[in-house]
């Protein structure tokens, strides 16, 4: 049964997956593994390379470290309207970020680590993709700073890694409300300025948090100790002062992990 593509103002089936797919094949300009060789229409494309089906529709694509090299846009798989995970981490694909925003609505799982994703994150990015449970954009070239309102619509995210990327600016006002699913946030080796951002305090699911290397300022804010599950904190390597807030112990009965130097 085909499934109505609102953006596309037409139907969505596993012929326009596989034409989306193809698309993005025809970018890529490297593939010294044959990663992608059995990309045929000849062939069914869900017994493709790095594809998985479910209802003879594509859900995940997973080219994880398969050497592909390109200069791609992420618009193909705007029409991949059943599609819930995509790996393209450990590539030399050199992702524009405005394209983020084309993936499509329902993506649950995110990872472009080590990808070459280069720009600035969209402020729409997240509002766009409210389903989003799971984003690594980890050791890449993200670049300016994060706008106050990227993480307002964070309700279902449990995992987010910004780290090691060229982030700057300052995130002290950063707006974050309903953040009850998020258990990790990286923004780690960056260089993000002025002081930590009081709302984190909103993210009470949080276990892992990690600022480190970068160059926050001014004191560790009391409302830290909200995070009552809290099990790793690393803010070392950065300009912080002032007193370690005695609130923090409030984190102690589950914090086992605390990196201040």
């Amino acid at each position: 049964v085909s499934v109505l593509a609102a953006d596309q103002g037409g139907f969505s089936s596993m012929k326009t997956d596989a034409e989306a797919l193809l698309l993005f094949k025809k970018m890529i300009q490297k593939d010294p593994s044959g990663a992608l060789s059995g990309w045929q229409l000849s062939k069914d494309p869900c017994k493709w390379n790095g594809v998985t089906c479910n209802l003879e529709r594509v859900t995940q694509l997973d080219l994880a470290q398969s050497g592909l090299v390109g200069q791609i846009t992420l618009a193909p798989f705007a029409s991949l309207d059943m599609l819930i995970s995509l790996n393209l981490s450990a590539n030399s694909l050199a992702i524009n970020s405005t394209s983020l925003v084309q993936l499509p609505y329902g993506l649950k799982q995110l990872e472009l680590s080590f990808s070459k994703l280069v720009g600035q994150v969209p402020e729409n990015f997240f509002s766009k993709h409210p389903n989003l449970e799971y984003v690594n954009f980890a050791f890449n070239n993200i670049t300016g700073s994060l706008p106050e309102n990227s993480l307002l619509y964070i309700d279902k995210l449990q995992y987010l890694d910004l780290s090691y990327n060229n982030l700057t600016g300052s995130i002290a006002n950063i707006k974050i409300e309903t953040c009850n699913s998020l258990w990790h946030l990286d923004l780690s080796g960056n260089q993000i300025q002025d002081s930590l951002p009081v709302s984190l305090s909103n993210c009470t699911a949080l276990q892992e948090l990690s600022l480190a290397s970068n160059f926050f300022s001014g004191e560790i804010p009391r409302s830290f100790g909200e995070l009552k599950s809290l099990q790793r904190l690393d803010i070392s390597q950065n300009h912080l002062s002032g007193w370690i807030p005695p609130e923090l112990g409030n984190s102690c009965a589950s914090l086992f992990e605390l990196k201040l130097s």
